[in-house]
């Protein structure tokens, strides 16, 4: 049975907790308030995606990756950070990575981005040049040389090229493969 859209028995707990909030001391609430706030502060990614009230599908879609990535990525224990950085990104937020010892806290900053003039002021004059790489979870990062972070992350080699040439439609494409040539050497990059 529901009133008012909402089963009765929802509306009863709701009004239970208000009516429990409202018989809390001012000091007592906010310190339920203090761990409430706490709480959130440590959220896994899918339990923060939800937070920041995204879907996966609508995550996958600012990350221009499919919704069975961002299950993926949400499963996984150990991500690339350029990763974990886009998908916090991509939330609206700043991936701040730091190391805390008992005597103080460091910021690493090791991993931060590199602004594009800067990462354009390293690379050789004439054309850019895009990487394709495949990385340990089975997909594949867009990168730019020198870059540590990946510009695009897909699920397929085919859908990576195919963000590359939208990143930079004049850029030369280089796939990354292993094989073995007719000269005995490894061969690692090839043009798709």
């Amino acid at each position: 049975m529901t009133v008012t859209g909402i089963p009765v028995e929802v509306e009863q707990v709701a009004k239970n907790f208000k009516e429990l909030q409202e018989s809390m001391s001012p000091e007592r609430r906010a310190r339920v308030e203090a761990r409430v706030n706490e709480t959130l502060k440590t959220l896994a990614l899918d339990e923060l995606r939800e937070a920041r009230k995204l879907t996966q599908a609508q995550l996958a879609t600012l990350l221009k990756v499919d919704q069975g990535s961002v299950s993926k990525m949400e499963r996984r224990t150990d991500v690339y950070i350029s990763t974990l950085r886009s998908y916090i990104e991509a939330m609206g937020g700043a991936l701040h990575i730091r190391a805390v010892f008992p005597d103080g806290e460091v910021q690493i900053h090791q991993f931060g981005d590199v602004s594009n003039e800067a990462q354009r002021d390293k690379m050789p004059k004439g054309k850019e040049e895009l990487y394709i790489e495949r990385r340990e979870e089975g997909d594949y990062a867009v990168c730019r040389p020198g870059s540590e972070r990946a510009s695009a992350v897909l699920p397929t080699q085919a859908e990576a090229i195919e963000r590359a040439k939208e990143i930079d439609p004049n850029a030369a494409i280089h796939v990354e493969r292993v094989r073995d040539t007719s000269r005995g050497r490894r061969d690692k990059w090839r043009n798709p």
